[in-house]
Parts: structure tokens; sequence; C-alpha cells
């Protein structure tokens, strides 16, 4: 049997709670020891087209807006109508849904894809993120661990809601 290779991409910028995918991304790398995952940081959507090769398992985490309140936690596996609703990678040019869309068209979407969207406070002009974000970054880190050594994911489309 082989070994499912995993990409794992934080969505951001250095700016406000923009950061938050990034910064996930650097707490997963410091957890995630195994030479199956490969953890990333994309300023743009668009940057995953050049990474998709041989995975199996996309995970991706980016800052939102239209969620609900700040530091409100969500989690899709795509394919999903919901991503379209909320703000999402807005500030990155092309959205994750359409990225995502063109991934599949073009062959390239893995074969499981999980979205975690985080509400932001805005990204503002300093590299701090708001007290929310802060206080759920833990958790967020925790949850995408937790499913990294699960088996693939069911093939139903699930949404939850994690605060």
């Amino acid at each position: 049997m082989s070994v499912k290779r995993i990409l794992i991409v934080g969505i951001g910028s250095a700016h406000g709670d923009d950061r938050i995918g990034w910064l996930v991304a650097d707490r997963l790398v410091a957890m995630v020891e195994s030479e199956n995952v490969e953890v990333r940081h994309a300023k743009s959507p668009i940057d995953l087209l050049d990474w998709l090769a041989g995975v199996e398992r996309l995970v991706i985490c980016d800052a939102c807006r239209g969620l609900g309140r700040v530091g409100e936690m969500r989690r899709w596996e795509w394919p999903t109508t919901e991503l379209s609703a909320i703000g999402l990678s807005g500030t990155h040019g092309l959205s994750v849904p359409t990225v995502l869309k063109l991934a599949d068209r073009l062959g390239r979407l893995p074969e499981v894809v999980v979205v975690w969207a985080i509400e932001g406070a805005g990204r503002g002009t300093s590299g701090l993120l708001s007290t929310e974000l802060t206080q759920a970054l833990p958790e967020l880190v925790s949850q995408i661990v937790g499913e990294l050594n699960e088996p693939p994911l069911l093939e139903t489309n699930t949404c939850t809601n994690s605060r």
C-alpha cells in the first residue's frame, strides 16, 4: 500500500488577521513530522496549481469574511457551494473555490480536499492578529492535526461549526 501524499497550504499575507493561514502552517510544520506531508505558505490560491502533482489530500486554511463572528471556524470538504457565499481569499486575486474548480478542470484536483476558514476582523496594517484569532489559533491547529492521521474523508459533504 502506498503512502498518501498530503499538502497543507496556509493562504494569507503579513497583515492582521490575514496572517492566520500562514501561522497555522508555521505551527503545523513544527508538529507534523512525516515525509508524506508537505506544508506551504501561499499569497494567492492560484499558487496551489503548481503544487498539486502527486497530492492525494489537500488541506487549505485561510481567513475569511462573512462566516459569522470573529474567530468562528468552519470546515468543508470540496466540492461545496457554501464556500462561494463567504469572502474567502478575496484579497488574493482568484478565490479558493475558483482555483479548486480550475484544478478539477485541469485534472489536478486531489482525491480529498478540505478547506478550513476562520472569520477574521480584518487585514489591518500591523502584523498582529486580533485577540479572537490569537485565542482560536491553537484549536484550529489541533483540529487539523487530529485529521491528518484519519483515513480519507467520507465522500459526502459535511460542514461543522467549531466555535
